[in-house]
């Protein structure tokens, strides 16, 4: 089990399961105890911590190249992400404030584009004196 996982990086507890004809169960308490502490087990997955450091670079660039609202099944879909790695992966960048947004009902909106959206309102209402009702509902 440990030579591949560090050929592939990422493992699935399913897969392990499968290949060596035992339960998943067993798998996750009995055989991934007793790999090294360079594997970090999750739920369903067990993973390298290079694997991690290198999962965790490409959604930093996902995020950061985004300019507006991204719902991250999509993501996850488009670039072959594990979604609940992804989701944890997300919230704690957020929390240690690597990739500045929120994170809210499956989807992240970066900074940049709820800067924009107040500077557009900002600007509208400097011109005009007035706010659309349609504007006031998107402003958070």
């Amino acid at each position: 089990v440990e030579e591949s996982l560090e050929e592939s990086g990422s493992l699935q507890v399913a897969d392990l399961a499968s290949r060596y004809n035992l339960p998943s169960e067993y798998i996750r308490n009995s055989v991934l105890v007793l790999l090294s502490s360079q594997a970090v087990v999750r739920q369903n997955t067990v993973h390298t911590s290079s694997y991690a450091a290198r999962f965790e670079a490409r959604v930093r660039g996902c995020l950061r190249g985004c300019l507006q609202p991204v719902i991250l099944s999509q993501l996850a879909t488009r670039h072959g992400f594990d979604p609940d790695l992804l989701n944890s992966t997300v919230q704690k960048m957020i929390r240690e404030e690597v990739i500045l947004g929120k994170f809210q009902g499956g989807a992240f909106t970066p900074k940049a584009y709820t800067d924009a959206e107040a500077k557009k309102m900002d600007s509208f209402f400097e011109s005009n004196g007035f706010l659309t009702a349609a504007m006031a509902k998107t402003c958070n």
